[in-house]
């Protein structure tokens, strides 16, 4: 990942908690830069030169053992996997802060990982060559990752309310 030169849009001149076509393009842009330069993803900044998300991913740090995300006042989309993941962590034990984020506070990371709809939860292994940790998964992220793994597939009782079931159609024989 790098820290992309494309800034996140500010809260006041589009809300970033809502979802609209048109701010991809910001994300578009930082990503597509990223990946010119042998990147596969970018970390936006806000206006403020904190760290806002990626280009289409909350943050998490990871430090002695605790988790960081950000709030929407760093001009964040408040995602739904953000969310189970900071009730996740609460379930498992696991301190979690909601507090502004440094870039320092990303490379001096035990573990940094995202999540998103797409990602779901995802470890971050370097930050413009600075390897995070051991350059591994690390076992916060870890726990973090299967819980939410289980979660998804159905197979944790206490997160089924998440989960909307289909039935499958009877099939008919003819």
């Amino acid at each position: 990942m790098t820290i992309s030169a494309v800034r996140k849009f500010d809260n006041s001149a589009i809300p970033a908690w809502a979802k609209a076509c048109g701010q991809y393009i910001n994300s578009a842009r930082a990503v597509n830069d990223a990946q010119r330069r042998g990147f596969d993803e970018a970390l936006l900044l806000n206006s403020q030169g904190l760290v806002a998300e990626g280009s289409g991913e909350n943050l998490f740090v990871v430090k002695k053992g605790a988790i960081t995300t950000n709030d929407r006042d760093a001009s964040i989309l408040m995602g739904v996997t953000r969310a189970s993941v900071l009730e996740i962590a609460r379930d498992l034990g696991i301190e979690a802060r909601v507090a502004p984020i440094s870039v320092d506070d990303v490379l001096d990371a035990d573990e940094l990982f995202f999540t998103g709809t797409a990602v779901e939860v995802t470890a971050i292994r370097e930050v413009d060559g600075t390897e995070i940790g051991s350059g591994r998964p690390g076992p916060v992220t870890h726990r973090i990752q299967d819980t939410f793994n289980q979660a998804v597939r159905g197979e944790l009782p206490q997160y089924r309310r998440w989960l909307s079931f289909v039935r499958q159609p009877v099939s008919s024989r003819t």
